[in-house]
């Protein structure tokens, strides 16, 4: 009996040996399955988060303030949650080397081009339209506001300082959190035509200067020839 005991007790013991190899691949398998897991659900995330991101974005703004020989230009995005980031902002001269720097540092800050991108520069008599033809004719949309508009849209803000940088930016939120209307680029003729009008205006002007100015003359107390 008792050698009958020690061969069965031999045999289990053998038996769990031979185990031994099987539970060992087992549980490399289980940890090697938790792994692959973990890294897809790591990657899962990761690209949730870049989706989320790409998302929220919802329009890049370009603020433009023109001056006799210099452009300051400011660069914001908005994203879904309302917050308007400034991503740069820079000098350029008003001239076609210029405008040619502006188009480049604007693609610059433009990651996602399929995030809508519009530029919002102020009407400043004539000093501005060179630049809104340049950048029409690149293909920018282009929204063109008007000085009393601007200064009430920043006075709204609370930005009692004024310079061109804060203007630039001023023009940029403005252009993010609005729908402006966007500016339609005049053909030659309409063109001509408002030159024309212009003209016609400072002749009208000077003429009722000439006659003011006789007028004066002809009641003065003064005897005069005229």
């Amino acid at each position: 009996m008792r050698q009958g005991g020690e061969k069965v007790s031999l045999f289990v013991l053998h038996f769990l040996r031979l185990l031994i190899p099987y539970f060992s691949f087992l549980k490399e398998t289980r940890i090697m399955a938790n792994s692959a897991q973990s890294i897809q659900s790591r990657v899962k995330k990761s690209a949730q988060t870049v989706n989320s991101t790409v998302a929220k974005l919802l329009k890049y703004c370009v603020g433009v303030d023109v001056s006799k020989d210099e452009l300051v230009v400011c660069f914001r995005s908005i994203d879904i949650e309302q917050h308007c980031i400034v991503k740069g902002t820079r000098s350029f001269q008003n001239n076609k080397k210029g405008f040619t720097a502006l188009d480049s540092w604007i693609g610059k800050f433009r990651k996602d081009s399929e995030v809508s991108l519009v530029v919002v520069m102020e009407a400043t008599g004539v000093y501005h339209e060179a630049s809104a033809y340049f950048l029409a004719n690149k293909g920018y949309p282009l929204s063109i506001v008007l000085p009393n508009k601007a200064k009430k849209y920043m006075q709204s803000l609370g930005l009692k300082s004024k310079n061109d940088r804060i203007d630039a930016s001023g023009l940029a939120q403005m252009g993010c959190e609005q729908k402006l209307s966007l500016w339609q680029k005049p053909n030659e003729e309409t063109m001509q035509l408002r030159d024309l009008t212009r003209y016609l205006e400072f002749l009208n002007g000077q003429m009722t200067d000439c006659r003011n100015r006789l007028e004066s003359y002809e009641h003065r107390g003064i005897p005069t020839d005229l």
